[in-house]
């Protein structure tokens, strides 16, 4: 996802993750209006949220805490013989 948003905006990848970049920002202001309660600076909360996606996706997303589009549509997951990566190919 960062990598459709930073070519659609001109952001640099470093300027992205940056402490002072666009992600954290953004995240906080979702969360200050929604009131999500996302536990930005509690390490062990953001594993526990890490670890839950990873479950749920069958080991098809580690290392993820957050997700956010516009749009879900049910799919399948490619079949190994189908693809090279099928992570990629997940919503």
């Amino acid at each position: 996802m960062h990598i459709y948003l930073c070519f659609a905006w001109g952001i640099g990848y470093s300027t992205f993750y940056s402490d002072q970049g666009v992600l954290w920002p953004t995240i906080e202001a979702i969360d200050a209006v929604f009131h999500i309660g996302f536990p930005i600076n509690d390490t062990e909360k953001l594993e526990q949220l890490s670890q839950g996606f990873y479950e749920q996706s069958n080991g098809l997303f580690d290392d993820l805490v957050m997700v956010m589009d516009g749009i879900a549509i049910r799919t399948r997951a490619p079949f190994v013989h189908e693809v090279s990566k099928k992570e990629d190919y997940r919503f």
